[in-house]
Protein backbone atom coordinates (compact mmCIF):
# COMPACT_ATOMS: atom_id res chain seq x y z
CA UNK A 1 0.00 0.00 0.00
CA UNK A 2 2.74 2.54 0.99
CA UNK A 3 4.37 1.66 -2.62
CA UNK A 4 1.49 2.51 -4.22
CA UNK A 5 0.12 6.00 -2.35
CA UNK A 6 4.42 7.00 -2.81
CA UNK A 7 4.01 6.13 -6.65
CA UNK A 8 0.81 8.19 -6.74
CA UNK A 9 2.20 11.21 -5.05
CA UNK A 10 5.55 10.70 -7.16
CA UNK A 11 2.88 11.03 -10.66
CA UNK A 12 1.22 14.13 -8.96
CA UNK A 13 4.02 16.10 -7.77
CA UNK A 14 5.53 15.66 -11.22
CA UNK A 15 2.41 16.56 -12.86
CA UNK A 16 2.00 19.55 -10.86
CA UNK A 17 5.72 20.46 -11.74
CA UNK A 18 5.14 20.00 -15.28
CA UNK A 19 1.84 22.40 -14.85
CA UNK A 20 3.96 25.00 -13.10
CA UNK A 21 6.58 24.82 -15.57
CA UNK A 22 3.88 25.08 -18.54
CA UNK A 23 2.42 27.59 -16.73
CA UNK A 24 5.64 29.93 -16.75
CA UNK A 25 6.43 29.47 -20.31
CA UNK A 26 3.36 30.48 -21.04
CA UNK A 27 4.16 33.91 -18.65
CA UNK A 28 7.51 34.45 -20.48
CA UNK A 29 5.90 33.62 -24.56
CA UNK A 30 3.12 36.58 -23.50
CA UNK A 31 5.36 39.01 -22.30
CA UNK A 32 7.81 38.72 -25.28
CA UNK A 33 4.29 38.98 -27.39
CA UNK A 34 3.29 42.03 -24.86
CA UNK A 35 6.86 44.23 -25.82
CA UNK A 36 6.50 43.42 -29.42
CA UNK A 37 3.27 44.95 -29.48
CA UNK A 38 4.35 47.60 -27.43
CA UNK A 39 7.34 48.11 -29.71
CA UNK A 40 5.16 48.03 -32.95
CA UNK A 41 2.54 50.72 -31.81
CA UNK A 42 5.12 52.54 -30.82
CA UNK A 43 6.90 52.94 -33.93
CA UNK A 44 6.71 56.53 -35.55
CA UNK A 45 5.80 56.16 -39.50
CA UNK A 46 7.65 59.69 -40.24
CA UNK A 47 5.57 60.37 -43.30
CA UNK A 48 2.55 59.81 -41.30
CA UNK A 49 3.77 62.75 -38.53
CA UNK A 50 2.23 66.33 -39.09
CA UNK A 51 3.76 69.11 -39.96
CA UNK A 52 5.20 69.17 -43.91
CA UNK A 53 2.84 70.78 -46.13
CA UNK A 54 1.53 67.73 -48.46
CA UNK A 55 2.88 69.70 -51.70
CA UNK A 56 6.45 69.55 -50.15
CA UNK A 57 6.58 65.15 -49.96
CA UNK A 58 7.82 64.98 -53.22
CA UNK A 59 10.98 67.77 -52.82
CA UNK A 60 11.67 66.18 -49.32
CA UNK A 61 12.21 62.46 -50.79
CA UNK A 62 14.46 63.96 -53.45
CA UNK A 63 16.09 66.07 -51.26
CA UNK A 64 16.71 62.96 -48.83
CA UNK A 65 18.38 60.75 -51.88
CA UNK A 66 20.66 63.92 -52.28
CA UNK A 67 22.39 63.10 -48.80
CA UNK A 68 23.37 65.67 -46.45
CA UNK A 69 23.88 68.89 -48.80
CA UNK A 70 19.93 67.86 -50.80
CA UNK A 71 18.40 67.74 -46.84
CA UNK A 72 20.42 71.42 -45.71
CA UNK A 73 19.54 72.88 -48.86
CA UNK A 74 15.58 71.32 -48.31
CA UNK A 75 15.84 72.91 -44.64
CA UNK A 76 17.11 76.35 -45.76
CA UNK A 77 14.52 76.68 -48.24
CA UNK A 78 11.53 74.74 -47.15
CA UNK A 79 12.17 74.34 -43.15
CA UNK A 80 9.96 77.97 -42.22
CA UNK A 81 7.04 76.69 -44.15
CA UNK A 82 7.24 73.37 -42.24
CA UNK A 83 6.51 72.61 -38.22
CA UNK A 84 6.96 69.91 -35.32
CA UNK A 85 7.05 67.31 -35.39
CA UNK A 86 7.72 65.98 -38.60
CA UNK A 87 10.95 69.45 -39.06
CA UNK A 88 12.14 67.85 -35.92
CA UNK A 89 12.02 64.53 -37.47
CA UNK A 90 13.78 65.84 -41.03
CA UNK A 91 16.26 67.18 -38.97
CA UNK A 92 17.93 64.18 -36.42
CA UNK A 93 17.86 62.29 -40.14
CA UNK A 94 20.21 65.15 -40.88
CA UNK A 95 21.76 64.86 -37.70
CA UNK A 96 22.41 61.04 -38.31
CA UNK A 97 24.03 61.93 -41.47
CA UNK A 98 26.02 64.56 -39.88
CA UNK A 99 27.36 62.68 -37.63
CA UNK A 100 30.80 60.88 -39.66
CA UNK A 101 31.93 64.14 -41.70
CA UNK A 102 30.69 66.84 -39.13
CA UNK A 103 30.35 65.72 -35.52
CA UNK A 104 30.30 69.22 -34.16
CA UNK A 105 27.44 70.21 -36.19
CA UNK A 106 25.23 67.19 -35.83
CA UNK A 107 25.68 67.64 -32.10
CA UNK A 108 24.23 71.68 -32.31
CA UNK A 109 21.45 70.48 -34.69
CA UNK A 110 20.85 68.27 -32.20
CA UNK A 111 20.98 70.13 -29.35
CA UNK A 112 18.65 72.70 -31.21
CA UNK A 113 16.13 69.75 -32.28
CA UNK A 114 15.95 68.65 -28.34
CA UNK A 115 15.87 72.03 -26.92
CA UNK A 116 12.46 72.44 -28.90
CA UNK A 117 11.05 68.95 -28.79
CA UNK A 118 8.75 68.74 -25.65
CA UNK A 119 8.78 65.03 -23.95
CA UNK A 120 4.92 64.21 -25.07
CA UNK A 121 6.29 64.37 -28.43
CA UNK A 122 5.52 61.69 -31.03
CA UNK A 123 9.57 61.69 -31.65
CA UNK A 124 10.86 62.29 -28.24
CA UNK A 125 12.21 58.26 -28.22
CA UNK A 126 14.15 58.92 -30.66
CA UNK A 127 15.63 62.45 -29.44
CA UNK A 128 16.28 59.98 -26.17
CA UNK A 129 17.77 57.57 -28.13
CA UNK A 130 19.96 59.45 -29.69
CA UNK A 131 20.86 61.46 -26.97
CA UNK A 132 23.13 59.07 -25.66
CA UNK A 133 25.50 59.56 -29.00
CA UNK A 134 24.98 63.51 -29.30
CA UNK A 135 25.32 64.64 -25.73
Amino acid sequence: MTKFATGVLIIFLAIYGLFKLWSYWDDISNDRIKEKTQINANAVIPEQLPGVPSELEASLKTAQNHGIPGLREWLRVYGPKCEDPRKGWIELDLVVLLSREEPAEARKLFASVQSRIPEKSPIYPRIKELAKTYQ
